[in-house]
Formats: C-alpha cells, structure tokens, sequence
C-alpha cells in the first residue's frame, strides 16, 4: 500500500481542477469537476479510483481535494 492510497482510500472526495498539482491539465476530468466521489484504490497507472454514482474513473490526486470520511 502507498502513502497515496493510505491517505485518499475510503474517503469522500471533491474532483476541483483540471490542472493536477505538477501543472498538467488532464482533459478528460472535465465532465468531473464539481462532482463528489468515494476513492476505492490507486490505480497500476499511479491515479486514485474514484467510484461515481454509476460508475468508476482514474483520476490525479492533484485533481482531488478530501471532504471527509465515508460513513
């Protein structure tokens, strides 16, 4: 388990940017931001796997801010 996923696995995240923290712009979250989801794992690629309403997408962690927990 990596730090990453130790820090993001089980809680509630905002997806707020499309521009991930080292300056990429990751295009296909667009349709994502402002959306809330539940991180499940990390991903073989490095990215969180964020699990939406119907269905899960990889997203940079540099594209997520932590709301909270999952109840």
């Amino acid at each position: 388990m990596t730090y990453q996923e130790t820090l993001y696995k089980g809680k509630v995240v905002l997806v707020y940017s499309l521009k991930s923290k080292s300056g990429k712009l990751h295009m296909y979250v667009k349709k994502y931001v402002g959306r809330i989801g539940f991180v499940t794992a990390e991903a073989k690629n490095g990215m969180l796997q964020v699990k939406f309403k119907s269905h899960v997408r990889n997203i940079p962690a540099g594209c997520l801010h932590i709301i909270g927990e999952k109840i």
